[in-house]
């Protein structure tokens, strides 16, 4: 879904469609010619810079090695693109301390990308983590337990 201009080849949302492909590839150099040196990544409370959150995303893909979003909608608007998907992998590696617990888990996400100069700039992450704890076992309510 586009609003405000086309969504064909050179667009801010083709652009982004790269970035994401990229990142399920484990294409990194890729990543980082989209994203401008200067980037800031708000994810949740936190602002990273760029080498941040490259070693943020990095180690998520590390634990989660099959991670694949399912884009629902993807919204561009002048210099901002905004997309809600859900985000589905398998738990194959060590996160936020937790052993690989081998389970598929899925999580929701909503963000905000800024683009200037055809790099991405700035961008916004909520993401359900409360969720993707419960499914991992690490806090009550994702298998059933109380």
């Amino acid at each position: 879904m586009s609003v405000g201009h086309e969504a064909g080849p050179g667009t801010n949302e083709d652009l982004i469609r790269r970035m994401l492909a990229a990142g399920d590839s484990g294409d990194w150099s890729a990543v980082e010619q989209i994203w401008s040196p200067e980037i800031v990544v708000h994810f949740g409370a936190a602002d990273l810079d760029r080498t941040e959150a490259l070693a943020l995303l990095r180690s998520a893909y590390a634990a989660f090695p099959d991670m694949r979003r399912d884009v629902h909608d993807l919204i561009a608007i002048n210099d901002k693109v905004v997309l809600r998907g859900t985000i589905a992998a398998t738990h194959r590696g060590d996160f936020q301390g937790i052993p690989a617990t081998g389970k598929k888990v899925t999580m929701g996400q909503i963000v905000i990308f800024r683009i200037a100069d055809g790099k991405v700039v700035e961008y916004w992450e909520e993401a359900d983590f409360m969720s993707l704890m419960q499914q991992l076992g690490a806090i009550a309510g994702g298998d059933g337990s109380e």
